[in-house]
């Protein structure tokens, strides 16, 4: 596709294919992410190379934006792509564009560029049946194109080298690391589907990408490790990302399957990440060798309670969230209608028939019309702010929505949040406070 815009600057995806276009990207990309002072911009270079060549198993020329200056060369002055991604809202799966990879030459802000990109991406992705878009970004930038904040992003823990538990004289490892193969992939399915028994969204990678495809110079490489009993069984896997630049240590995977515990391994997994680290960093100073190791929010609870309970262990609250975009509530609530109603049974709602009004203090609002525990349908509705069950103001509806958090948790901060009793009972019964495995989301 192709614009020109008001301003003689033009907007088209990749696929008009301008050369000069796909040869730039990369670099525009590096040198606006250095401008401002991002320290994984090298890193951004290989993974817009690996989006933008065809090697990705996914994502097309049809999915990246550029706006460029005709009167300057063609330069590259904005960008933006889609990178679509399939969740899981427990088990019901969700189509969801991932917007990545915003970024403006300063000489160009401040004229709307963005916003334009933000159209385009939002009418493709939904073209594709996308019925959600995320995005991991700034400081509430992204509220302005109707994007909230949820869903958990970042890290939650930390674990210094210097506290992973050390081997005694008479001790011998129960578990170590091999790296992960092709042939593996059906096991690390395994084990990912076991962990996600429990979590209220996940998200459906491509493994064979991830150890065979993706470049190794990318902000987001993963190495794969199998975790396997000594002189046994494999039982589960790590990811972890390293990089000889910033010289971090972060996992982003810990998963286990169903024949062992995280109790178990976790001090032997521990020690076996420090060893790749040690052979990855052999050549540093021991100065600039990493001193902790990083753990994705998506990690399981209870690594979280074993760092906890060892000295010098940290964990802390989560400071950052996804920005989450559901344009069609309505659609959204009708196409999880079955995991709502298979809540409702049994809860202090079980059987409800009635309706559900949840306003937004702008006038407008959803109905949801049950019948004996099912719902029969969702409308958008027109509503005053006292005709409601319910009202929460500024999206903040979403949280709710996604088991970010409660309604009383959000009461806390925004004490204009409102619900009757029927809409208590009824939200703790269809949107309970879940736990979320999307963490980063690799793209």
């Amino acid at each position: 596709m192709k614009q020109v815009l008001e301003s003689g600057l033009v907007l088209r995806s990749l696929s008009e294919g301008i050369q000069s276009d796909s040869d730039n990207l990369s670099q525009f990309y590096m040198d606006v992410f250095r401008e401002e002072g991002d320290m994984d911009y090298e890193f951004i270079g290989g993974w817009t190379d690996d989006l933008i060549t065809g090697n990705h198993p996914i994502v097309t020329a049809d999915d990246i934006w550029v706006v460029i200056d005709p009167e300057h060369d063609d330069k590259i002055v904005s960008a933006l792509l889609l990178i679509p991604q399939t969740w899981r809202y427990e088990d019901i799966e969700l189509p969801v564009g991932r917007v990545e990879l915003v970024a403006t030459d300063k000489d160009y802000r401040q004229r709307g560029l963005v916003r334009q990109l933000m159209t385009v991406a939002h009418e493709r992705s939904v073209s594709l049946g996308h019925i959600m878009q995320g995005i991991t970004g700034i400081q509430h930038y992204y509220r302005r194109f109707g994007y909230a904040m949820t869903i958990n992003l970042g890290t939650g823990v930390q674990l210094p080298v210097s506290a992973i538990p050390k081997l005694k004289d008479d001790q011998k490892p129960k578990f170590t690391l091999r790296r992960a193969t092709t042939e593996d992939i059906p096991n690390i399915q395994k084990w990912e589907s076991y962990e996600q028994r429990d979590a209220g969204l996940s998200i459906i990678r491509d493994w064979e990408y991830e150890l065979n495809r993706r470049s190794r110079n990318t902000v987001i490489t993963l190495q794969v490790f199998i975790i396997q009993m000594v002189d046994g069984d494999d039982v589960g896997f790590v990811s972890v990302h390293m990089d000889q630049i910033y010289k971090s240590l972060d996992v982003w995977h810990y998963i286990m399957g169903e024949t062992s515990s995280y109790l178990d391994t976790f001090d032997d997994v521990m020690r076996g990440i420090k060893s790749q680290a040690d052979t990855f960093y052999a050549d540093l100073d021991d100065d600039k060798y990493p001193v902790r190791i990083r753990f994705d929010s998506g990690v399981s609870p209870a690594v979280y309670t074993i760092i906890r309970k060892l000295d010098n262990g940290i964990v802390r609250d989560l400071i950052y969230t996804w920005y989450i975009r559901v344009e069609d509530l309505p659609a959204f609530i009708k196409h999880i209608a079955p995991v709502l109603e298979h809540r409702l049974a049994g809860s202090g709602a079980n059987r409800f028939t009635g309706e559900l009004k949840v306003g937004f203090y702008k006038l407008n609002g959803i109905t949801i019309t049950f019948a004996d525990g099912k719902i029969t349908e969702v409308v958008a509705s027109a509503m005053t702010q006292y005709e409601g069950d319910a009202a929460l103001p500024y999206d903040t509806f979403l949280n709710i929505l996604f088991g970010h958090r409660t309604r009383r948790e959000m009461a806390y901060v925004l004490p204009d949040i409102y619900s009757n009793r029927k809409a208590e009972i009824l939200f703790e019964s269809l949107f309970p406070k879940m736990r979320s495995m999307i963490g980063d989301g690799i793209g």
